[in-house]
Formats: structure tokens, sequence, C-alpha cells
């Protein structure tokens, strides 16, 4: 029986996950038989196992247009057919369709709850956020005073809450908060949250010192 040869030459990304509309194109060597009039393609996610097969007609190459999963390895071979009969496959080759970068940040997370646990302690927590393929941790940012504008970030908790100690007595803080995902999107910036600390404990009255008896 005649074979023919394929190889893989030219591969269009993926742009949106999952893929609908993939197109990987395909090229082949001519049957030295002259009694072929066109070719076939087959898939499959097992070697020597396709599931899928597309007739190209009497061309050497095809761009074969399916719904290709991303990080899927896929098998691929050809073969040839005349009017009464098809040829062996061809050699296989292998491809696997790359994963479409991720781009899509995750929703913005709840205002930021606060409670007022003592005179240097403030204990945070918020909504959490979501994501297409997940949330990894969140960013807490802080300013100092009423209507201050200069923020800094603080920490980088792996859930929807903190506790941020070493705060000074009496003093109000701001809090705002974004998510991150594995590809490191950032979400927009939570709504400002507010807490205040305890005033300080007072001093306890200090004793006289006894006085010496005559």
């Amino acid at each position: 029986m005649y074979r023919v040869l394929i190889a893989i030459c030219v591969c269009i990304a993926c742009l949106i996950t999952p893929c609908t509309a993939l197109t990987i194109s395909f090229a082949w060597d001519a049957s030295i038989s002259p009694e072929v009039t066109g070719y076939k393609l087959y898939a499959g996610v097992e070697s020597r196992t396709y599931t899928q097969n597309v007739d190209v007609g009497n061309q050497l190459a095809y761009g074969w247009e399916y719904g290709w999963i991303p990080g899927t390895p896929y098998y691929f071979a050809a073969t040839a057919y005349t009017a009464t009969a098809e040829s062996l496959f061809s050699n296989e080759v292998t491809y696997t369709v790359a994963q479409a970068p991720d781009t899509t940040p995750p929703t913005t997370p709840g205002i930021p709850v606060i409670t007022t646990a003592s005179s240097s302690q403030l204990n945070l927590s918020w909504t959490a956020s979501t994501d297409d393929v997940g949330v990894t941790g969140y960013r807490v940012e802080r300013c100092q005073g009423a209507g201050c504008i200069t923020w800094a970030e603080i920490a980088q908790p792996t859930t929807a809450s903190y506790v941020n100690t070493g705060l000074s007595a009496s003093t109000l803080y701001r809090y705002r908060v974004r998510a991150t995902d594995a590809a490191n999107n950032l979400s927009a910036y939570s709504a400002i949250g507010e807490g205040t600390t305890q005033a300080a404990a007072l001093a306890g009255p200090v004793r006289p010192a006894a006085q010496p008896q005559l």
C-alpha cells in the first residue's frame, strides 16, 4: 500500500480560552501513486487512535479549523485515497496547542471591614474576589489620618483577612485592598475602609513611698 508523509508547518496561536475556532495548518508530500485523487487528515488525543477526520480533496496543504483544546496533546496522520481504496496512515506527528495567556484580572474585593482590637491592633476582613483561573492573594495598602492620600503596601495575605499590629493608639487608619492571580493580574482597588485604634491605657496611681517610723 502507498503512504504519504505529513508535517505540521504552521500553527496560528489561539487568542481565547477555550479555543472555539483555532486553525492548525498542515502540509504533506504527494503520494507517488498516479491514481490518488485526494487526501484525508486524521486527529486524536491518543497515538494511532483517531476520532476526527476531514477530507481535504486533492491538495497538499490544509488549515484545519476545529475546537482544539489548549494544553491537550493531539496526534495527526494522513491518508491518500483513490476511487476505490484508501492508503495506510502516514507517519504520525503530535502537537500541543499553547495555552492562551491569562489577561483577565480578578474581581474587585469588598470594602475592608475593620474591627478595633486594642490600642495597637486593627483586624481587617473583606469580601473575597473571584477569578477565571483563581485568586492567589491580596495586597493591602494603608495610610494614616483622615483624608490621607499617601498609600503604602503593608501586606500580601492569601486570604480575605489581615491583622494589623504595631499601630499607634487613638489613631485613624485607612485601608484599601486589591486582588491578584497567578499571572500577576491585579484587580481594581476596593473602596476605602477606616478604623481607629483604642486609646492607650492610663497608668494606675503611684503609691506613696513608705515613711520611716520615728
